[in-house]
């Protein structure tokens, strides 16, 4: 999982983590991860356009997670967050775990 604010500073640094691993032998890596870009306003929209367009066939998933004023206060419970970030985060815990049941089981080598 690879994780970037909603700014301007986004696309570059999704561009930069996608760059090291490819040049560090983890290409593989990189296309099986998922972007999350956090903090998504309606101000950040053209910043989110641009990070996306970087990842978009660079990873397996894309997931926007809205800015929620909760957050920063550290919401006590799910229910206290807006709708639009329980349903993020319920849909990145889908991908999370589609990716987790897809991955193939490594077999222990015997002693």
């Amino acid at each position: 999982m690879v994780v970037v604010p909603a700014n301007v500073d986004a696309a570059g640094a999704l561009a930069d983590t996608r760059d090291w691993l490819d040049n560090n032998g983890h290409a593989d890596l990189a296309m099986q991860s998922v972007t999350v870009i956090n903090g998504v306003s309606r101000r950040s929209l053209p910043d989110v356009e641009n990070a996306e367009s970087i990842a978009r066939g660079r990873s397996r998933a894309i997931v926007r997670v809205p800015w929620d004023d909760m957050l920063p206060v550290a919401a006590t419970t799910p229910s206290t967050l807006r709708p639009q970030t329980r349903v993020a985060y319920t849909a990145l815990a889908g991908v999370l775990v589609a990716g987790l049941a897809a991955a193939p089981v490594r077999k222990k080598k015997s002693p």
